[in-house]
């Protein structure tokens, strides 16, 4: 069951290129002024390296490569939130309800009727996943400050 990690990644490569073609960083400016492709890249960067990661490891560390699963599902959610805040299409959305959703479950699924999940894993994971957000939003909040000091 390997391949869902790598099955992960791709999706994760599909969504920030949906992001940045259907302009993400444009439509986020409306709620924050500061953001530029420069925070997109280097947090999407981290993002995909985290899922690449999971990869290498796989189900040799569950708790970890689960938590990209997590961490989809709960971008997923920010997606649609985007889109209810913007009226409309949020860049990401597509590939979010399609993909994120969807793959992430089935991978909570396969691992947990496989049994190799406990509920304390499935709790680790999730909070890892939420763990991985947040750092994504503190290192865009520490850019956007540190270019505020620069200038």
């Amino acid at each position: 069951m390997e391949w869902i990690f790598v099955a992960i990644l791709i999706i994760s490569i599909i969504h920030v290129t949906e992001e940045y073609f259907g302009g993400f960083v444009e439509q986020m400016k409306r709620f924050v002024p500061e953001l530029d492709l420069s925070n997109f890249a280097s947090v999407n960067m981290m993002f995909i390296a985290l899922g690449f990661i999971s990869v290498i490891v796989g189900s040799a560390s569950l708790i970890y490569s689960l938590s990209i699963a997590a961490l989809i599902f709960i971008n997923a959610f920010f997606h649609i939130g985007g889109a209810i805040q913007l009226k409309g299409y949020s860049a990401g959305l597509i590939s979010a309800l399609l993909l994120y959703i969807p793959v992430s479950i089935y991978a909570y699924y396969y691992y947990w009727i496989s049994g190799a999940l406990t509920q304390t894993d499935v709790i680790l994971s999730i909070v890892l996943g939420a763990i991985w957000m947040i750092i994504a939003f503190v290192h865009q909040f520490i850019q956007i400050s540190i270019k505020k000091v620069e200038t």
